[in-house]
């Protein structure tokens, strides 16, 4: 098992603090997902009957969890689900959804066969979700909105979670940037399909980072030009005061002139 524990980490919530913020983030996500995507929630088998063929076998070399039940004849398997794939499929006929409704589940399966590491587990916890379009929106076009409607949920997540829990969110960036697996390929033949995800996703962080300080050196700028004009304004309205002093002064002057005039002519 390829398990990652850096040595200078430092949990910053206790076991029970994570736990109820767990609750909270899978609470506010799907239903930030369920409203973006206008799908309802519907419940998922944890198991399914061998012959009714809804167990989606994956790359077709890994071991379901199969055992038999007392209350069913004894030729007859039940199999833990490793995907729900076809299941979706056959609740959204099942269920009566029309064009472009869908439904969202909390998948709970058990993949005995899964190679182990920070982000892989022998037991699978995931939301899962399926919709109905028409045959012309089965495109590029309508996976990118998609995409970003998902992103968009995740999004309004992460921002109520920062609030909650301001010192334990990873911030991710604001845009979801698209490539397909052949354009990788035509970059970097030379790599694995692994190492063309990390060379583009460094790449990606450079150019948001570079995006991110161009961005940050023009709102600096522009500070400091509204800086020179906030300045050149104070120093005319200065001027203008020590404008308005002489000009009170000289009446001050004038005025005094009078006075003692008209005193002299009393006398």
């Amino acid at each position: 098992m390829e398990l990652i524990l850096p040595e200078d980490y430092r949990p910053t919530l206790t076991v029970r603090d994570t736990e109820a913020a767990i609750v909270y983030i899978r609470e506010t996500f799907q239903d930030k997902l369920a409203s973006i995507l206008g799908v309802q929630r519907m419940s998922a088998p944890m198991f399914v009957e061998k012959n009714t063929g809804l167990n989606d076998n994956l790359n077709g070399v890994e071991r379901p969890v199969a055992f038999d039940m007392k209350a069913m004849p004894k030729d007859d398997t039940i199999e833990v689900v490793h995907s729900l794939a076809k299941w979706k499929r056959l609740a959204l006929k099942r269920y009566g959804f029309g064009m472009h409704e869908g439904l969202y589940t909390n998948m709970n399966a058990i993949r005995r066969d899964e190679d182990l590491d920070n982000f892989h587990s022998i037991y699978v916890d995931q939301w899962d979700w399926e919709k109905i379009i028409r045959k012309e929106e089965r495109k590029t076009d309508t996976l990118e909105i998609t995409v970003n409607k998902i992103f968009r949920a995740i999004k309004e997540t992460e921002k109520l979670v920062s609030a909650r829990y301001p010192g334990s969110t990873y911030r991710l960036g604001d845009h979801v940037s698209f490539i397909t697996t052949q354009e990788l390929e035509d970059r970097w033949p030379e790599l694995s399909p692994e190492e063309r995800e990390d060379r583009i996703a460094k790449e990606e962080k450079a150019k948001k980072e570079k995006m991110a300080l161009q961005q940050a050196v023009l709102a600096a700028a522009e500070a400091w030009q509204a800086c020179v004009r906030a300045i050149a304004k104070c120093k005319g309205q200065l001027e203008q005061a020590q404008q308005n002093r002489h000009t009170l002064e000289e009446k001050l002057v004038s005025c005094e002139r009078h006075y003692h005039a008209a005193l002299a002519g009393c006398a």
